[in-house]
């Protein structure tokens, strides 16, 4: 395909509908959702993982509408609170651990759904492919296979609550196979294509943006098809100024907010790198190079998948400045030359495949203050990878025509004993975690993972020894120590628990300090009140978590200084002492803006028949509603509920007066 063809994109686009999924392209399909579906299977008992009882807690308490509004609009899981995607968790509320096998099940469906809407897409995207576009259905399926088996992809799916990732891909597929519709559509009917690209581009990316962020990327992966494949000269009818000055702002305007956007974001993190880097202990320069080695893993993980290289825990990825980071961002930059180069030849597919995934990391893996390496991030960007994959090797290697389709027949089946012995891994919660933290002994996260695991399998014993026998770069960081003295409560004599103590505060000085550390510390402080840590002093944890909550340290990260006076605010409350309670809760406030912490304020406030200052501070909240519509949901509700808690409250209060 020429890419200055008069050839309408209407008619050598293939047809759409559902007729694809009809005979046996449609069959193929099917067997291939029930083979992904029986390697899924058995990962689907695996239990919680982290970051699922921060993020889904609340649907214990979700009784009935109201309380479902709190729980959908009050998250804090990014910056837009991604509400879709909590608000589908809606149906597992009340007894939702017992129902986390439902749940995961509901995850594996939703990735059996997109993989449906990647055929979908890919069946598209063949007619401006030349070496596929006469086979525009086996193209589909070969790509909607690989990238269904793909076995990075499986922790996105077993792990429930990056059901927030798969959700957010969701929306983008069905907004890339929407605008591809009305795009191939713009000769015969230009504004009626317009509108259809208009409606499909806002709706599908404010869907995608409030399921996850990096749902905002879409304008841009359309950005990259438009001009990657679908580079046709403009259609006759769109060289009359008004409608070829309209496609073009179009394109300016859809294509260049996201890029302005991203721009802007970066800016104001490179404003101030001490500010947006606290607690990290690098800069964006060190996290940029670093990352070009995590993209080639990732790249290398998509393609030819090994099982001792997944996981969901990589946490103990350092890192830096090497010289191995900076020769691999050479490489980048020099396939990025070959990618330019190329985009008009016979390896666009190429260009195609490097622009898209590099497109999809834009948020996640450059400069930004983001942990370095996470297997979800790739569920989106494996797309256009093997779209580019199969498009290269369709017609075959050199003068050896089948060659190609033996290379992806096998990449298939690697794919498939690679994500049969992945989903045997995660059959077993104590297998897995044994796995994970030998092959990751620098992860805390799969350190906690299989001690958890074995704890509740009853091998209380054996769960000590694995923390104790951690690796010496974990015990000297805060969250070990912490957890470490935590665990020691229930297993370990008052000695013991002593030593534990004071490991912790040896460590504090160095290192990153993180929320993890003052919420253990807390609950240590809780166990000891009610005499069950012994050899604990609650003192010292009150200095532990003083120093924490008042140290202008960057290595202390802002939400553990937020989480010491929490504690903090928790244990004076304890002591019946008003005013530090007053003042930690008002830290805690000052730091998240959130209602719910001026709500806990007024209600201590009122418990000590404070009702003068209790109306004070309803007051001063009140002339403080939050710009954002979402926040404003929540934030509305709360204030509604802070002025009955008063009513009752100082009512209660007036009556004990006059009794």
């Amino acid at each position: 395909m020429s890419d200055r063809s008069d050839i309408s994109l209407a008619q050598n686009a293939p047809p759409s509908g559902g007729a694809f999924f009809f005979g046996l392209h449609g069959l193929l399909l099917f067997l291939l959702c029930v083979l992904v579906y029986a390697c899924y299977s058995p990962g689907a008992g695996f239990g919680l993982a982290f970051d699922d009882v921060a993020n889904l807690i609340g649907l214990a308490t979700v009784r009935d509408a109201d309380s479902a509004l709190i729980f959908v609009f009050a998250g804090d899981a990014g910056p837009l609170g991604r509400p879709l995607s909590l608000a589908s968790f809606l149906p597992h509320a009340g007894e939702w651990v017992e129902q986390l096998d439902l749940m995961i099940r509901a995850n594996i469906g939703l990735h059996l759904v997109n993989a449906l809407l990647v055929a979908q897409l890919a069946r598209r995207l063949a007619a401006f492919l030349p070496e596929v576009s006469v086979q525009p259905g086996r193209f589909a399926v070969t790509v909607a296979a690989l990238w269904a088996t793909s076995p990075l992809l499986m922790s996105t799916s077993l792990m429930a609550v990056q059901r927030m990732t798969s959700l957010s891909a969701c929306f983008c597929l069905l907004g890339m196979i929407a605008w591809l519709d009305a795009r191939v559509r713009l000769e015969q009917r230009p504004w009626r294509s317009l509108t259809g690209m208009s409606v499909a581009v806002l709706l599908c990316t404010t869907a995608a943006a409030l399921s996850k962020e990096t749902g905002a990327l879409l304008p841009l992966f359309i950005m990259v098809i438009e001009f990657g494949l679908v580079r046709h000269r403009l259609p006759a009818p769109l060289q009359v100024p008004p409608q070829a000055l309209a496609w073009t702002g179009w394109r300016l305007l859809v294509f260049g907010l996201p890029i302005l956007g991203i721009l802007y974001l970066g800016w104001r993190h490179l404003a101030d790198v001490d500010a947006a880097y606290a607690g990290f202990g690098y800069g964006p320069v060190d996290r940029l190079l670093t990352q070009a080695g995590v993209l080639l893993e990732y790249l290398h993980q998509i393609v030819v998948p090994k099982r001792s290289g997944l996981g969901p825990f990589h946490d103990d990825v350092l890192v830096s400045s090497s010289l191995s980071g900076l020769l691999l961002s050479c490489c980048w930059l020099v396939s990025g030359v070959l990618a330019w180069r190329w985009r008009n030849g016979k390896y666009r597919a190429f260009s195609f495949a490097y622009a898209w995934f590099l497109v999809g990391h834009l948020l996640e893996s450059t400069i930004f203050p983001l942990e370095a390496y996470f297997e979800h991030r790739n569920y989106l960007p494996a797309v256009g990878v093997w779209i580019g994959v199969c498009a290269l090797l369709w017609s075959g290697i050199g003068t050896l025509r089948h060659a190609g389709t033996a290379v992806l027949a096998v990449l298939l089946l690697n794919n498939l004993f690679v994500l049969r012995e992945t989903g045997l891994v995660w059959s077993d919660p104590v297998i897995a975690g044994r796995i994970w933290h030998e092959e990751h002994p620098g992860s805390m996260r799969a350190l906690l993972q299989y001690g958890r695991s074995l704890g509740e399998r009853g091998q209380v014993e054996r769960s000590v020894q694995v923390y104790d026998a951690a690796s010496p770069r974990l015990q000297t960081t805060a969250h070990y120590q912490a957890g470490r003295l935590q665990l020691y409560c229930a297993t370990r004599p008052p000695e013991r628990v002593a030593d534990a103590t004071r490991s912790l505060e040896n460590v504090l000085g160095s290192g990153r300090i993180d929320y993890h550390a003052p919420e253990s510390v807390g609950v240590v402080m809780q166990l000891a009140a009610a005499d069950r840590c012994k050899g604990f002093d609650i003192g010292r944890g009150r200095v532990i978590l003083e120093a924490i909550a008042t140290s202008t340290d960057s290595r202390v990260m802002p939400r553990a200084r937020r989480a010491a006076h929490a504690a903090l605010a928790d244990y004076w409350i304890s002591q019946g002492e008003l005013d530090p309670t007053i003042r930690h809760l008002e830290e805690v406030w000052f730091s998240s803006g959130e209602i719910a912490d001026v709500r806990k304020i007024v209600r201590v406030l009122l418990s000590a028949r404070l009702c003068e200052a209790a109306v004070t501070r309803f007051n001063a909240v009140s002339m403080r509603e939050p710009a954002t519509l979402l926040k404003r949901v929540v934030w509305r509700y709360q204030r509604d509920g802070m002025a009955q808690d008063i009513a009752s409250g100082c009512a209660s209060a007036a009556a004990g007066v006059q009794h």
